[in-house]
């Protein structure tokens, strides 16, 4: 089982990553972004849309010591509840 962030670590995040101009949300239910339609919530789930928002979402998260999985498309991938 993966890390899990503090509440406060979720809202500075989103919060961050929204003034980034990213679409942040808390809680995300990753059954609806995987190709198996199963899986529990992400604590922020980032959408970027240029390469200078994901190199200031990844600035971000190491400075921070969050936790941290890229996905793609959600092709084949199983995640926990």
């Amino acid at each position: 089982m993966g890390a899990h962030m503090t509440a406060e670590q979720i809202s500075a995040a989103v919060g961050h990553f929204q003034k980034l101009g990213c679409q942040a949300c808390a809680n995300e239910s990753m059954s609806r972004r995987t190709t198996f339609k199963i899986g529990g919530g992400a604590d922020v789930l980032v959408t970027v849309s240029t390469e200078s928002q994901l190199e200031a979402v990844l600035k971000y998260v190491k400075e921070q010591e969050l936790p941290l999985l890229l996905l793609g498309n959600g092709s084949n991938m199983l995640v926990d509840d």
